[in-house]
């Protein structure tokens, strides 16, 4: 409330933004509810992106504050705009008694996520309160959220679903668990999830499936577990079942633009998997939600015939911000509903099948899902394609491995010269964009394959390269033997060089996360998850665990230390 205050003394109000940058935690929280408080709109940004995207997001969304941290303020100054430090809010005196009333309206902006663009720029997606308020009340009763229940929340604050994580169970009693900003490892998560009761738990496919991995016996807690944001598999489903714990497996999907979450599957055959089929079906309307498969005219077709998903509904968003006409194509009039209601064309390509579900097969452009992770590839072309040396570039996302795709880039140089060496792309494309949306396999080609009407053939594309040559540096002491042997069994790999990259061998966050684990278990040391994203050579992170063990050693008697190097330590 005090935080709300503050906000309307400085004159914010019905759809003024206000842009958040801060790492997942209680301040976080306090600036969401606050915003929402004041009447406002919430933009959620990540520190970890590149500066200049986070300026540019800032500068699109029309934001009128930033908040932040001390650590972040420098790097979100410029004109426009007023940085406000959360440390220098929390300090600051009551500016009234009471908080006025909030003028703010149904149709009022809620918040803004801002999801990738197949143009190359980012769109910010608007939802409003009326939107907010019904999904966070449909979604609570859908899962069972209610007083006594513990609500973890995993996902970054950038993707929509975080909104649900906090509102909902705040809405109806349910407490809420914050995990640590860079998220609980998921040989860790088990532990961590019984140490805070926690009930409920949405997550992606891709961490479930590492979470599986371990010991599982301590998810007895949990009452329902919900994947999200990808394809859910039936070897997904038929895993949960064969491990005898109690809590109820559902699937949901929802693109950001239907706030959240509009299509859920819950029925008891997702134990046993479905007959025939590889995938968990997207399941069935959300209340308030009209879900419709049609033809390129929008109009319905028969059941099992695939067709685009448009849904509908008082959850859409108002469109995306500043952009009219990328609105207009995508949110279109309803033409089974009522004068100014209107369908939002998701690009998912699905059908219904006989018993009223939908089933997902695939998408009808060129937006893709890694890792759970929204990209259009044509941002990422864009991006490539600004690069002084690249003549043109094409991305695509194969499957490497059974449910885990990879980020595959096709470039050739400008003007007859080769294309620029991978790891100078790499560093380009970091300098704008996310880490999740560079890629982590690099062919260089002569020329694109093109299609009769001058278009990227990708269908033509070559198998892309499995990694970036480069000369090979053995490991020189045993720290970065350990590591590389560590790199190599995640990456699977038959060797890893000392120079070598752990994001160019196509390693990711939940990899990650795995060689974390495993470093903690060989050097018995305990290391931040940020060490290897700040460390991604096998050298510079073998030296990081060197120190971390020094550390720890500084630390013991000298009995201690005695009894580590005897023998029976060693062992």
């Amino acid at each position: 409330a005090r935080f709300a205050r503050r906000l309307r003394a400085l004159g914010a109000g019905p759809e003024t933004v206000v842009a958040s940058c801060q790492e997942r935690g209680i301040d976080a929280v306090v600036t969401l509810l606050g915003v929402l408080r004041a009447g406002a709109v919430y933009v959620p940004l990540d520190p970890r992106h590149p500066r200049r995207r986070l300026s540019r997001t800032v500068e699109d969304s029309g934001a009128r504050f930033v908040v932040t941290t001390t650590e972040h303020a420098d790097s979100l100054t410029g004109d426009g705009h007023q940085v406000l430090t959360v440390d220098v809010l929390d300090g600051a005196a009551d500016t009234a008694e009471a908080l006025p009333d909030v003028p703010a309206a149904p149709d009022n902006l809620a918040y803004m996520i801002y999801t990738s663009g197949s143009t190359g720029r980012p769109k910010g997606v608007m939802i409003d309160h009326r939107a907010y308020a019904h999904h966070c009340r449909i979604a609570a009763d859908a899962y069972g959220i209610g007083p006594g229940e513990r609500v973890v929340q995993l996902s970054s604050l950038t993707f929509d679903v975080s909104m649900e994580q906090i509102a909902a169970p705040l809405l109806t009693g349910a407490a809420v668990v914050i995990a640590d900003p860079l998220f609980w490892s998921p040989a860790e998560l088990p532990a961590r999830l019984a140490e805070h009761g926690v009930t409920v738990m949405e997550t992606t496919p891709a961490y479930y499936r590492e979470v599986m991995a371990y010991d599982t016996s301590v998810l007895t807690g949990l009452k329902l577990i919900n994947l999200s944001s990808d394809v859910v598999t039936v070897a997904d489903a038929r895993q949960w079942s064969a491990s005898g714990l109690p809590g109820r497996f559902v699937c949901c999907y929802g693109p950001t633009e239907a706030t959240v979450t509009c299509l859920l599957h819950t029925g008891a055959a997702a134990h046993d998997g479905e007959r025939g089929t590889a995938s968990m079906p997207l399941g069935r309307p959300f209340a308030g939600t009209g879900a419709y498969v049609l033809d390129a005219r929008l109009r319905p077709v028969p059941l099992g015939v695939p067709g685009e998903l448009c849904v509908g509904g008082v959850r859409l968003a108002r469109g995306y911000h500043g952009r009219p006409e990328l609105t207009a194509e995508q949110f279109v009039p309803d033409p089974f509903g009522g004068a100014g209601e209107r369908l939002y064309r998701t690009g998912d390509l699905v059908r219904y099948r006989p018993d009223g579900t939908l089933e997902f097969l695939g998408r009808i452009d060129q937006q893709v899902k890694v890792r759970g992770l929204r990209i259009e590839l044509g941002e990422i072309e864009a991006a490539l394609t600004g690069h002084p040396g690249v003549g043109a570039a094409a991305v695509t996302a194969p499957e490497i491995t059974p449910g885990d795709r990879q980020l595959a880039a096709y470039v050739t140089g400008r003007d007859d010269s080769p294309a620029p060496d991978p790891d100078v792309l790499r560093d380009y494309l970091r300098e704008r964009l996310p880490d999740y949306m560079v890629p982590a396999l690099w062919t260089a080609l002569d020329t694109l394959p093109m299609t009769s009407s001058q278009k990227i053939d990708r269908k033509s594309l070559p198998a892309p390269a499995t990694r970036t040559e480069r000369a090979f540096v053995a490991p020189r002491d045993p720290a970065e033997e350990m590591v590389a042997a560590i790199w190599a069994e995640a990456l699977g790999l038959e060797q890893v060089g000392a120079e070598d990259d752990f994001f160019a061998l196509g390693g990711h966050s939940l990899l990650a996360t795995r060689v974390l684990a495993r470093i903690q278990e060989s050097f018995a040391v305990d290391i931040p998850l940020r060490r290897l994203f700040e460390n991604t050579t096998v050298a510079t992170l073998a030296a990081a665990v060197t120190e971390a063990v020094e550390a720890a050693i500084a630390q013991l008697s000298d009995a201690e230390v005695a009894e580590l190097l005897s023998p029976e330590g060693a062992r």
